[in-house]
């Protein structure tokens, strides 16, 4: 015959004491761990907002930069292009009916000289190599300073010398530049150095 037996009354309490003990230790801990999802959760909530933000910040001004560029680009070219249009010539009056004397005079062969000649062969050559700006030597310091090349060729633009002519002076001093590339490079540091328009 099994006799059952009842455990004390102070092994009772123990036991009761040591389940609530172990129900508020798994309590705290889930809470815990639930605060720290939470934290961890706001945390990379708040750098993807940030990286989205740097990105699109980045992206903004990257677009200005290019849509200056492109208006700079566009300024030049259009200058450029007034700048090769010929001026339109002079409508030349009418000629008025001369006298028969003078009309006799001048059907008359007139002996010019050979100089006049030469120099009315010429004269027009030489008033268009005059007209077109050529950009002087490039010497130091604007070989190796940056700010001081670009301050040259901003001399050269104000007398009206073409980006090629630019380029090509550049080019002599043994940089390798094209009139597009400088022109966007002296756009870039008229931004930098507040002369943008």
């Amino acid at each position: 015959m099994t006799t059952a037996t009842t455990p004390a009354p102070n092994a009772l309490a123990a036991i009761r004491q040591t389940e609530q003990t172990i129900t508020r230790r798994v309590a705290a801990a889930a809470g815990d761990a639930a605060a720290e999802l939470r934290s961890a959760t706001t945390a990379a909530k708040e750098r993807i907002a940030l990286a989205t933000r740097d990105a699109a910040a980045y992206v903004a001004r990257t677009l200005a930069e290019c849509l200056a560029d492109l208006e700079a680009l566009a300024s030049d070219l259009a200058l450029d292009t007034i700048e090769h249009v010929p001026a339109e010539q002079p409508a030349l009056p009418a000629p008025e009916e001369e006298p028969a004397e003078k009309q006799r005079e001048e059907s008359e062969p007139a002996v010019v000289p050979m100089a006049s000649a030469a120099q009315t062969t010429l004269a027009p050559a030489a008033r268009q190599a005059a007209a077109t700006p050529v950009a002087p030597a490039l010497t130091e310091p604007f070989t190796t300073d940056e700010d001081a090349l670009m301050a040259w060729v901003q001399q050269q633009r104000e007398q009206n010398v073409g980006w090629a002519a630019l380029a090509e002076a550049v080019c002599a001093t043994g940089r390798d530049v094209t009139p597009d590339a400088l022109r966007m490079r002296f756009q870039r540091w008229r931004k930098a150095s507040g002369q943008a328009d």
